[in-house]
């Protein structure tokens, strides 16, 4: 550690910026025939963890730290699921390309805000805009540098969407941002400047804020608790009904099954069986504790 400087620093993400996926199967061989494909979660099921000292109760927000709350009403199934957390992507179409009033060096592409989800100035900073082309398939990809709420300016332009319209930016809400990327455009840069983004031509945005997250939860009957329970409970042996009792560390009755022995008439040989009781055949209330068992006997 001497000498040794840490670089790593917790991301802080929005929890709307992500969006979560699921896919269940009953089993590791088998597919569930309800699910074809990934379902995508409601965005609540995500929020920011929080921690208190151990002697102030204030609750405040630990920096990288997330909660993943799943829905009892589909992790409610023994089987495998499959979550999948991903930065959210967002599709846009670039209306415009253009440079700057104040700045005519500056060069960035327009698009709509409310298409964007835009809010606030700089809100997009960082997050990344995959171009695509006709087929869906991106043809290259730059970083936001910076993304600010714009209106146009028709200088020597005959419409906003003109390749040469300039922009001036504003502080307040305005229909149209405008995105400067890095590595920043060339001089020559054209509106038909495939690599850079052109009029008319789909966008993807995404946050570059964490990496996609894949994690594999298995629900299962039993736990560390349950088979302890089962190879270290108290339990009763009836002798009379050929029944073994099993209880759990607070004397209530948890499992319950008949033993014997039959003889197959077929070949005579013997077989010893066990048949586990289901809770409408269990011999003993529930109610009664392992104490008052014991005083029948």
């Amino acid at each position: 550690m001497n000498g040794t400087y840490g670089t790593t620093k917790p991301a802080t993400v929005n929890p709307d910026e992500a969006d979560v996926f699921y896919f269940y199967r009953p089993s590791w061989s088998t597919d569930s025939p309800d699910f074809t494909a990934f379902k995508r979660l409601p965005k609540g099921c995500l929020s920011r963890a929080q921690y208190s000292e151990e002697e102030d109760e204030t609750k405040i927000t630990l920096p990288g730290m997330y909660n993943l709350r799943l829905p009892m009403d589909k992790f409610n199934k023994k089987g495998i699921y499959t979550v999948y957390i991903k930065p959210e992507e967002k599709s846009a179409t670039i209306v415009a390309t253009g440079s700057l009033v104040a700045f005519p060096d500056v060069i960035g592409i327009v698009f709509k805000s409310d298409e964007m989800g835009a809010e606030s100035n700089n809100q997009f900073v960082g997050y990344r805009v995959d171009f695509l082309d006709e087929n869906g398939n991106v043809t290259g990809y730059k970083l936001i540098s910076s993304s600010n709420f714009c209106t146009p300016v028709y200088q020597n332009a005959n419409n906003v969407s003109e390749s040469g319209a300039r922009y001036a930016l504003s502080s307040n809400y305005e229909s149209l941002t405008f995105c400067t990327r890095t590595p920043s455009a060339s001089m020559s840069f054209t509106s038909d400047n495939v690599s850079d983004g052109a009029v008319g031509m789909n966008i993807l945005l995404s946050s570059t804020k964490f990496n996609p997250v894949m994690v594999e939860i298995e629900m299962v009957e039993h736990d560390a608790d349950t088979i302890s329970t089962m190879l270290e409970g108290d339990q009763l042996r009836n002798l009379d009904l050929g029944t073994i009792t099993t209880f759990n560390k607070d004397g209530g009755i948890y499992h319950q099954a008949r033993y014997g022995n039959a003889v197959n008439p077929d070949d005579n040989e013997h077989y010893d069986f066990k048949v586990n009781q289901d809770d409408s055949e269990i011999m003993y209330n529930e109610e009664e504790s392992l104490k008052n068992i014991k005083d029948k006997i």
